[in-house]
């Protein structure tokens, strides 16, 4: 259920839109590894090379009643039992979509250790094909259907160093690159959609004590998305490619081994995420992305019951408090 706003001239009954989905998913993925050990003068070496490949086919129906099938609400006087799903009628929209989905990775890795210094730099390449075929109809009849093809191919990277201090304070700093295919279509241009790109800067210090007892670690981030989905807010079909997010924040967190069967770990996050485009709604430009908390708090308590040579028995108590910002858009960019 989602609104699309009041009824015109009225500011208390709010229209209404009643839909359901029916989803499946079915995924397979294997990845191989090949590590090789060898010295260079004073540097080891730790050698990674890997290849990985997965398969997804889905499928996914949606509903929708439309304003008109769905009853309205009266915010002075809410009745919320009008909705009923065996009398909406939710054939009023229905879009169906196949999807098959295949992506093959390769990657290599090397960690390098110089004294107390490591250096770790790696490199992945990916291929991705997807096959979507996408049916629209109202009341049964069907006036659209289409297939969307997507092939994309991208190369990462990560280059990560930290140098281990002997009173146990490691300083580190890292880069890495991220790649996530996207399924679907600009509703524009008709183009198959580009990969998801971020770029991801971090830098901290970690800290482990002597006895391995008590660690702890403090960073700072700043990570850019580009390519983003931007979904127009006053039609949830139309999607375009245009969107970008950067978000900057810090963590702490720590954790403790009071004895040998109790462990207590905490940590604190404050995210300052905001949308730097949007070319359907520029007015949001600035707000922070839905369901983006800005402080996040939590707090874990480990209970070690039972171990052995082979198997360890524990639970675990965790609290989360979430601070949402006000100024978040009501879709997510």
């Amino acid at each position: 259920m989602y609104n699309s706003g009041f009824v015109s001239g009225s500011d208390k009954i709010l229209n209404r839109v009643a839909y359901t989905t029916d989803e499946s998913m079915s995924n397979w993925t294997t990845d191989n590894q090949l590590a090789y050990k060898f010295d260079t003068a004073n540097t080891s070496h730790n050698l990674l090379f890997g290849v990985e490949y997965q398969e997804t086919d889905s499928s996914a129906t949606y509903y929708d009643a439309g304003a008109d099938g769905t009853p309205n609400l009266d915010l002075s006087n809410p009745d919320y039992s009008q909705i009923h799903a065996d009398t909406l009628p939710l054939e009023a929209y229905r879009q169906n979509e196949d999807i098959e989905q295949s992506q093959l990775g390769f990657y290599v890795q090397d960690e390098m250790k110089w004294q107390d210094l490591t250096v770790v730099a790696g490199l992945r390449h990916d291929n991705f094909d997807s096959s979507t075929e996408q049916t629209e109809a109202t009341k049964g009849v069907i006036y659209n259907k289409k297939t969307i093809n997507n092939d994309a191919s991208e190369t990462s990277g990560r280059l990560a160093a930290i140098y281990d201090f002997d009173n146990g304070l490691s300083p580190y700093a890292s880069y890495s690159q991220s790649f996530q295919p996207v399924v679907g279509s600009n509703f524009i241009t008709n183009a198959p959609f580009k990969p998801t790109t971020a770029d991801q800067l971090e830098a901290g210090v970690k800290y482990l004590s002597a006895n391995r007892a008590t660690q702890g670690t403090l960073a700072v981030f700043d990570i850019t998305q580009k390519n983003v989905i931007v979904t127009n807010p006053s039609n949830y079909q139309q999607k375009v490619q245009t969107g970008e997010i950067e978000s900057k924040g810090f963590e702490i967190s720590g954790s403790h081994m009071l004895n040998d069967w109790v462990d207590v770990a905490a940590s604190y996050s404050y995210t300052d995420a905001e949308i730097t485009e949007d070319e359907f709604n520029p007015d949001v430009v600035g707000n922070t992305p839905a369901q983006t908390a800005k402080h996040k708090a939590t707090l874990w308590q480990i209970i070690t019951l039972l171990t052995s040579s082979v198997s360890t028995l524990a639970c675990a108590m965790k609290a989360v408090c979430n601070l949402i910002s006000k100024t978040q858009t009501n879709y997510q960019a």
